[in-house]
């Protein structure tokens, strides 16, 4: 099923407007918004609509770094203080609004921008900050030359990024266009639920666990130490999700220093929103912003493609401290079985095979593959497997998986599509793996 939100889309060759009047066609059952619409006005379940703003800045202009950081200590402090759904809303438009790259300004104009939204958000004064103040992702159709990859490669490289850099060298040159084809074919990627073995009352427990009940287990809690080990391994130049938070703006924020007093509030207060998603301890209006992604289209074969799904960068770190948390679980568990939980996983099986066929080299090799299988598989049978194996990751995978979710794609000359995503898990979720397992 196709739900459109037409938004404004500036393209190589015209501008495609939703109308004389610039409104937007809501989604089914909603009124609809507009080019005045506040963003506080917003609707959770309608944020993929941000998926047609233009990607964020890659980095803080060193003397706005202390006032930005002052601006999330205060509403990430409101989110600590009173949880409601407003103010978990202003925490995540803050990159939305602060970083706004419009490729048609110059730098300066861009840091103009920036200097008045700062003035604007320590005031906590919302009240222009639109849809049409925010710039329009621009949809570029044109075929890749060798000269743009080596100048992408290059900006990688100069950043540290050496592996990427050479992975982009190396990569498959072709690109994927946004057609109605390719929206089929990612339609296609996300099947209805499948029909499951458990019984209601193991359906029941899922849904009904709750870790504060329960004293044999010790919750997973995200440490300051934590949250600066994913940020300082964090790679720069990854794409960002719907919130438009890049590592590179935490890494600025978190900062080296330790001996500033707002670095040590921004640091603990980070650490506590961290943990507030871990625990699932968010809004319920607000939950489903951390179950949508943006959809990605990336080429597999020549006549296949692979849907890679963007999260907002706060699960994601989530994520990350939940994994670590399981690697003496999954040494033990999965045993030989599994080398894909584990750092090198992949390194791993291929020297042990080519130690294998070097031993002997009469043995054939039968690899596998299935079919969409991350997509296919079992969401209700994997939060079970979770709810009696390992049940401290229950509260995040049980809000991020435990109900549907949009899928946001953009790039249709009718708008941004979504498309229901009900069963599996999604590929870019570091936790993935887990679901799958």
């Amino acid at each position: 099923m196709r739900n459109n939100q037409n938004f404004l889309v500036d393209t190589p060759n015209e501008v495609r407007a939703c109308s004389p009047e610039k409104t937007f066609n809501g989604l089914r059952n909603f009124d609809g918004y507009s080019e005045t619409t506040l963003l506080t006005d917003i609707d959770p379940d309608h944020y993929g609509i941000f998926t047609g703003v233009s990607p964020s800045l890659t980095f803080i202009p060193e003397n706005k770094v202390r006032q930005i950081r002052l601006i999330f200590i205060r509403f990430m402090q409101r989110c600590i203080d009173d949880p409601s759904s407003l103010n978990w809303k202003k925490f995540l438009l803050l990159s939305l609004v602060l970083f706004d790259n419009d490729p048609k300004n110059t730098l300066n104009q861009r840091k103009k921008t920036m200097a008045e939204r700062i003035a604007l958000l320590l005031k906590d004064d919302w009240s222009t900050f639109t849809l049409g103040s925010l710039s329009k992702k621009i949809i570029n159709t044109e075929i890749i030359t060798p000269e743009q990859i080596h100048k992408a490669a290059m900006r990688l490289a100069e950043s540290g990024e050496i592996g990427k850099a050479f992975k982009k060298l190396k990569a498959d040159p072709r690109k994927i266009v946004p057609n109605i084809e390719i929206l089929e074919k990612l339609q296609s990627k996300h099947p209805e639920p499948s029909p499951t073995d458990l019984t209601r009352e193991q359906i029941q427990a899922i849904f009904e666990y709750s870790p504060d009940n329960d004293n044999d287990i010790e919750k997973i809690i995200a440490t300051e130490s934590d949250i600066q080990r994913i940020l300082w391994k964090a790679r720069s130049h990854v794409a960002h999700g719907i919130d438009h938070t890049r590592y590179e703006h935490l890494k600025q924020l978190f900062s080296v220093s330790t001996n500033d007093p707002n670095v040590k509030e921004f640091r603990k207060l980070l650490t506590m929103i961290i943990n507030k998603i871990i625990q699932a301890q968010v809004p319920d209006s607000f939950a489903t912003v951390f179950k949508d992604i943006e959809l990605l289209a990336l080429p597999k074969t020549d006549d296949d493609i692979r849907p890679i799904g963007l999260q907002f960068i706060f699960r994601k770190i989530a994520g990350s401290v939940c994994l670590k948390r399981t690697h003496a679980f999954n040494a033990s568990h999965f045993k030989e079985l599994q080398y894909c939980l584990q750092p090198a996983g992949a390194e791993s099986i291929n020297l042990s095979f080519r130690a294998i066929l070097e031993r002997f080299p009469e043995l054939d090799i039968w690899a596998k593959d299935a079919e969409n299988a991350f997509n296919r598989s079992s969401r209700l049978e994997a939060l079970h497997e979770v709810r009696v194996n390992f049940r401290q990751l229950l509260p995040l995978l049980r809000m991020t998986y435990g109900t549907s979710s949009n899928a946001w794609y953009m790039g249709l000359p009718e708008g941004i599509d979504s498309i229901k995503s009900q069963e599996g898990s999604q590929q870019g979720d570091v936790l993935a793996m887990m679901m799958m397992m």
